[in-house]
């Protein structure tokens, strides 16, 4: 089954926070990889795929990057504590972005306590709107987060999840 692994998406909000601008805008699992798109460039790394990988891969096809490359220390990762991961620097156009690719890792239990299987399968940037497609078996659901609007990043995956029961009839949440 293919999926977008949290640890892959953590991985790239690292890499993305250590940009000055958003280098990604889509994210597909296909099959054992992870295809993203850069630009008008499309790139495909395992789903096991690192920061240095990520950076080798990019500027192999060539595109800008503008961080530390992989000798350099990358960006920390969000709290071990299990809090939400620090936001990115206030500016950075591409703060939401990063913030919510930490968020999709870091609380996917959480999702998945609610929809066990449930599992990202692709997410992508249109103007200030980030589409997120979740799966579970044959049933998709699409949804969408303007990141102008006053929603909680962090509370995505768990609305995720609530929305998949919902569109799907589901009358109860699993584990309640």
């Amino acid at each position: 089954m293919s999926a977008i692994f949290p640890s892959f998406l953590r991985e790239l909000a690292r890499f993305e926070r250590s940009q000055a601008r958003r280098v990604t805008s889509e994210v597909i699992a296909s099959g054992e990889t992870v295809r993203l798109l850069s630009g008008i460039t499309w790139v495909q790394l395992p789903r096991t795929a690192t920061y240095d990988d990520l950076y080798a891969t990019l500027a192999t096809a060539g595109v800008d990057l503008s961080g530390p490359p992989p000798a350099d220390e990358p960006p920390p990762e969000p709290s071990p504590e299990g809090g939400p991961p620090e936001p990115p620097p206030e500016g950075a156009p591409h703060a939401a972005w990063c913030e919510l690719l930490d968020a999709l890792a870091q609380y996917a239990p959480d999702m998945h306590d609610l929809v066990p299987g449930l599992r990202y399968v692709r997410i992508d940037v249109v103007g200030d709107v980030i589409n997120i497609e979740v799966a579970l078996c044959a049933d998709v659901l699409v949804q969408a987060i303007d990141l102008d609007s006053d929603v909680s990043l962090a509370m995505v995956p768990v609305d995720l999840a609530l929305a998949y029961l919902t569109a799907h009839g589901a009358t109860e949440v699993a584990g309640a």
